[in-house]
């Protein structure tokens, strides 16, 4: 059973990705604020994919601290993850990743 959830869950997060980036694509000929939107609702959507059927929980904590101005947030990176929670939990958030990562093929 485990095995059957898993896969079914891969196929509809991979999947919900894929249609997304083929939707989105054409966001980047419009206004940023656009593309913030779009991928604020991704984020959410797979925020529930991940709650709904694969059981994944999350607790952001001190999430009271956040602030409404602009800042720096030094956070502990340890999955994918959190960079797609902190899309819907920043209003425009803004990420650095190392030069590394620009040589992945199709990053």
């Amino acid at each position: 059973m485990v095995i059957i959830r898993s896969a079914f869950f891969n196929a509809i997060f991979f999947g919900s990705i894929f249609i997304a980036l083929v939707l989105g694509y054409p966001l980047i000929f419009t206004k940023p604020e656009r593309i913030f939107v779009f991928w604020r609702y991704l984020s959410i959507l797979l925020a529930a994919i991940c709650d709904k059927i694969g059981g994944i929980k999350y607790v952001v904590e001190n999430e009271n601290n956040i602030l409404k101005e602009p800042a720096i947030y030094a956070i502990r990176h340890e999955s994918t993850w959190e960079t797609l929670i902190l899309i819907s939990k920043f209003k425009k958030p803004v990420f650095v990743l190392k030069e590394e990562l620009l040589n992945i093929p199709l990053f």
